[in-house]
């Protein structure tokens, strides 16, 4: 499994991150009661995904790395 394909554990809130039961890219917004609550990157309501459900994301199409 490559780093890409396993789970990833954001270094900070707002990071983009790629949701893997959905394949959105999303922002990450926290963690809390063991659940990791990613927001879509235009902004609406949060939600939760569970701890091996989000992979890094390399670049969006702007071209801007992490957050």
């Amino acid at each position: 499994m490559s780093e890409r394909d396993g789970p990833y554990l954001p270094s900070g809130v707002g990071e983009l991150v790629l949701d893997r039961e959905s394949g959105e890219v999303v922002r990450f917004m926290g963690e809390w009661g063991g659940l990791l609550w990613v927001r879509p990157v235009g902004g609406g309501t949060e939600t939760e995904v569970r701890r091996d459900g989000l992979a890094r994301v390399e670049a969006n199409s702007e071209g801007e790395q992490g957050c």
